[in-house]
């Protein structure tokens, strides 16, 4: 059963007026795929899944344990209603679409060890992908630097991630022949075909559709609760929730109004933390992303927000790094720099020494993998040893002062090197007390 629901209307380009959106009965959003044809002329799909379908059952052969998983993640789409067998006919029409598809082991996680990824980038018999046919979609994700920028700001804090996101947005019945797919369980049984119902990964348009989702439920749902809408279009980055208040009375009644407008949308969210222990204890335990520990004990439990790990009952932020083993090659230097994790840029000095490095080794014509001058060597030898010391930064959560006046000062410089700007935030309570708590720089 379904039922109508206003259209997308905030944003005018292509993509958002051929996402039409529907709701279930439930309250679960149903949309449509933003095709660039009304019929895309796809080729035909299926003997390239098929021959992917065979190199993945290579693959899982040589672990039973990520046999296991995959079957256990296929299983949980299938239990889920996410997924559902179809006649197996292999379509050689452009009414639908094989994708081919992997699995990526996400070793850190608490919840979800192995996600299925769809290659919608398969090119098809005509030398087009699905992807080929969809558009992107506008630019709908707040950056980074600024979601995090504002989560220090707050006196209390909350995380939380959407559980399995894509997977509760269903997609309408007619653009799921575009999400067909081939498995089985068993070597030994035939090859099934089976369509996915809900927005999947691996889709160019996926974050887009979900995030106007997202967009959508605060206009239908929090017009009464103009905060969560707010934390909806500002402190939300993909399936993160990052937000606070500025007490812990506020920062209750935050949570339980971004609790009831979710579960309007059938979102559920879970893997909740914060600096306050009445956050946590307002909700399950098995939706805890930590447990509910002395908060004023010296102990460190690390939180991941946004690649910063964050310590909860300390109220500090801090760099995760680790350096690879030092190898002396332009392309080994340009990938440690690509791992320095940076997004408000409080790393900058470090990171624009080893820029100069690369920079000098360009200059002077070495290769990708070539080894390095002597000189070279030395310098980033010195450099490596000291990367380890990131890891050992950290700085307050929290930016603001009670009671404090406020001041922005911007101050830029440059050389044949390079140039740089910092923006510091100058707080003060008193004529005596003053503080320069957050800096921003980019190369």
């Amino acid at each position: 059963m379904q039922c109508s629901c206003t259209s997308y209307g905030r944003s005018t380009s292509t993509a958002d007026n051929r996402t039409i959106t529907t709701r279930q009965a439930d309250g679960r959003y149903i949309v449509h795929f933003p095709f660039t044809h009304d019929q895309p002329p796809i080729g035909e799909s299926y003997h390239l899944a098929h021959t992917r379908l065979i190199h993945l059952e290579s693959r899982l052969s040589k672990s039973t344990d990520h046999r296991q998983d995959y079957n256990g993640a296929m299983q949980d789409y299938l239990d889920s209603g996410h997924m559902s067998y179809v006649k197996n006919t292999e379509g050689i029409d452009n009414t639908s679409f094989y994708i081919p598809h992997h699995g990526v082991v996400k070793s850190g996680s608490t919840t979800t060890k192995l996600r299925v990824v769809y290659d919608a980038s398969a090119l098809s018999s005509n030398g087009k992908s699905l992807n080929d046919y969809l558009f992107i979609g506008p630019k709908l994700q707040q950056d980074l630097p600024g979601i995090i920028l504002r989560f220090r700001l707050h006196a209390v804090v909350f995380t939380t991630n959407i559980k399995q996101m894509f997977r509760h947005i269903v997609v309408t019945p007619k653009h799921r022949p575009y999400q067909r797919l081939l498995f089985r369980f068993q070597p030994s049984d035939p090859v099934q075909t089976y369509e996915m119902s809900t927005v999947t990964f691996g889709q160019r348009s996926s974050p887009f559709l979900a995030i106007r989702t997202l967009h959508q439920l605060a206009e239908d749902e929090a017009k009464a609760y103009p905060n969560v809408q707010k934390v909806i279009y500002q402190d939300l980055y993909v399936d993160d929730v990052v937000t606070g208040a500025d007490s812990e009375e506020e920062a209750l009644k935050l949570q339980q109004e971004v609790i009831k407008v979710f579960e309007r949308g059938k979102f559920e969210l879970q893997k909740w933390s914060s600096n306050a222990p009445a956050l946590l204890e307002a909700v399950p335990i098995k939706h805890r992303k930590t447990d509910n520990f002395t908060f004023d004990e010296p102990q460190s439990d690390y939180t991941n927000v946004l690649g910063l790990n964050w310590e909860p009952n300390l109220d500090m932020l801090s760099y995760p790094y680790r350096p690879n083993p030092v190898r002396f090659t332009k392309r080994a230097i340009l990938s440690e720099i690509a791992r320095i994790y940076d997004p408000i840029g409080l790393l900058t000095p470090v990171i624009t020494n080893l820029k100069r490095l690369m920079k000098y080794l360009w200059s002077i014509g070495v290769g990708w993998d070539e080894r390095i001058p002597d000189d070279a060597i030395d310098a980033w030898t010195r450099y490596h040893e000291e990367l380890p010391l990131i890891g050992s930064i950290r700085m307050r959560r929290r930016s603001t002062t009670p009671g404090a006046t406020y001041e922005v000062h911007g101050f830029c410089d440059s050389s044949e090197n390079a140039y740089a700007a910092a923006v510091y935030l100058f707080s003060a309570r008193t004529k005596w007390h003053q503080s320069l708590p957050t800096v921003n720089g980019k190369v």
